[in-house]
């Protein structure tokens, strides 16, 4: 590698590679990846089930806190734990060791119920029974 001398400073020859970073790959890929955050967090919001959740009016609302185990009873009786996609199987027998570990996975003492407008009434008395076995004290019911 020669090297010229300009008033007593070495300067080196131009090199014939790249002497910057082309950032416009990397700037397509994290576009695409924004793009796909989005649709999945917006999928991800939407409820899991279809329920036609009775409607009240109180003005007074509450959010759901995070620590809450959540409880969806469906039109057809069927009981669903947190986003899972089967309902409980004979639910008279599990439901109780179910929510427990719930419970102890959240470390909380909290549930909420959301239970369908059409949903048996004896149902939602079997789940908030269970919940008390579980030692889920607090019982929210969920409306829109």
């Amino acid at each position: 590698m020669a090297r010229r001398r300009r008033r007593g400073i070495p300067v080196p020859e131009e090199d014939s590679g790249m002497s910057d970073i082309n950032i416009t790959p990397l700037t397509d890929v994290l576009l695409v990846l924004l793009i796909i955050f989005l649709v999945t967090a917006t999928a991800a919001t939407q409820n899991a089930f279809n329920m036609n959740l009775p409607k009240g009016d109180s003005p007074v609302t509450v959010k759901a806190e995070a620590d809450f185990v959540l409880v969806s009873v469906s039109a057809r009786n069927g009981i669903f734990l947190q986003d899972e996609d089967t309902a409980v199987a004979d639910p008279r027998k599990n439901l109780a060791q179910r929510l427990t570990l719930y419970k102890e996975k959240k470390g909380t003492d909290k549930v909420a119920i959301r239970a369908d407008a059409g949903a048996n009434y004896g149902t939602v008395i079997l789940v908030m029974d269970a919940s008390k076995q579980a030692g889920l004290d607090k019982i929210a019911l969920v409306a829109e």
